[in-house]
């Protein structure tokens, strides 16, 4: 005799092909009777019934949105000679569309060298940054970070959660507890004289896992990332200009307790600002020459490849099995394209725009002659707010999360 679940599983499977074969024939009456968004709402529930009997992720492209974040950091360093050491911290509470909140804690000791020229002081007071002198820097910081995350059901508990951090109290067992080791190259510059004139670029690269303590799943992760920026002003006047910019990609492997593959998932970061400050009088007298600035916007886009599917999971393993054969690279080449087209058909992809807002307060000096000496402290807040929210489901169709971007105007 068969179980009942079993039996359920059958009777459920049989109606889901009943309906399907019914929609083969009558889709375009219903798209006609009754409009397109109809006409893709039920073929996607029919995808998600097939995925559910079928054992896959069927509940990605449902997943909340991360509908607003605030975030402190505290971070000091200190240079003597070329050897470089500092520490990073960084509290972050993320609300999200299902009314949950994450709190982040991420912890980042680094140590490195670095090498310049010159001598330069900064004090950053937040809307205004005061700096004198000129130098150019060299270095590389290497860092190992412990990040933890608590999910927790109210604002209430998300605040006492960070009391408890801010106040170096013992903490709960984390809800996601992970660890990244990075390294990250950078070079910056600065010029003071009637015109203050700085600017820099960082590259990195970190790797790492994540441990999400109720499933006892587990995510390795690799992350490329470039940023920019430059900023100049001219001393005794309020003109000043900036531009910044940073792009990242994150590939994560999540794999079950019991060593399954279950998901592939790429992420793509990118953020843009520019500005253009002007004193009250000249920006009236050219106010309609329409002075370019924007205020910084950050596109994220998480495109997750199901690996229940056998076809997806091959490709996948294709993959992996190119990386370890170095003496034939185009079979590597050949299995990137072949998963690529997968992840490009076939992925859920979240496409989310936020609009950011930051202020940073703190302290700079560094002298270089025959020995370099310099230090750095410094305070920042940052908040970002969803703004646009899609999401391309099961089915392939696109839909905007009216959900999500409800839940950010409350």
């Amino acid at each position: 005799m068969r179980s009942a679940r079993g039996q359920g599983t059958v009777e459920y499977l049989a109606v889901v092909l009943l309906v399907a074969f019914a929609l083969g024939g009558g889709t375009a009456a219903v798209a006609t009777a009754a409009g397109a968004d109809i006409a893709t709402a039920v073929p996607h529930e029919v995808q998600r019934a097939l995925c559910i009997v079928s054992g896959g992720d069927c509940d990605r492209d449902r997943a909340p949105c991360d509908v607003d974040t605030n975030a402190r950091s505290r971070s000091w360093a200190v240079t003597i000679a070329v050897v470089k050491f500092g520490h990073d911290k960084r509290v972050t509470v993320t609300r999200r569309s299902d009314r949950t909140f994450a709190v982040t804690l991420d912890t980042a000791p680094a140590l490195g060298f670095e090498g310049g020229a010159g001598a330069r002081a900064k004090v950053d007071l937040g809307g205004r940054k005061l700096a004198a002198g000129a130098d150019i820097t060299l270095g590389a910081t290497a860092s190992y970070a412990h990040r933890r995350t608590w999910i927790v059901g109210s604002k209430g508990e998300a605040d006492r959660l960070v009391r408890r951090i801010e106040a170096d109290a013992t903490l709960p067992a984390a809800t996601i507890d992970g660890h990244k080791g990075s390294v990250e190259v950078r070079g910056d510059g600065a010029a003071g004289t009637v015109a203050n004139a700085s600017g820099g670029l960082l590259a990195g690269l970190a790797l790492g896992w994540e441990t999400d303590r109720r499933t006892g799943g587990r995510t390795y992760f690799f992350t490329g990332s470039v940023v920019g920026h430059v900023d100049a002003s001219v001393k005794g006047s309020k003109v000043a200009a900036s531009a910044s910019g940073s792009d990242a990609d994150r590939y994560a492997l999540s794999v079950a307790p019991d060593g399954r593959w279950i998901d592939l998932a790429v992420t793509r970061t990118g953020e843009l600002a520019t500005t253009v400050n002007l004193p009250k009088d000249v920006a009236a007298a050219i106010g309609a020459l329409d002075v370019p600035g924007s205020p910084p916007r950050r596109t994220v886009t998480d495109s997750h490849l199901d690996l229940s599917d056998p076809q997806n999971l091959a490709a996948a393993e294709a993959v992996v099995a190119g990386l370890k054969d170095p003496l034939h690279p185009g079979r590597l080449a050949d299995a990137i394209v072949a998963l690529s087209r997968r992840m490009r058909d076939g992925a859920v992809i979240d496409a989310r725009t936020y609009a950011v807002d930051r202020d940073s307060r703190g302290v700079e000096g560094r002298i270089a002659d025959e020995v370099q000496v310099a230090g750095k402290y410094e305070t920042s807040t940052e908040s970002a707010r969803l703004v646009a929210a899609t999401t391309r489901g099961l089915d392939g169709q696109w839909r905007v999360r009216d959900d999500c971007l409800e839940e950010a105007t409350t």
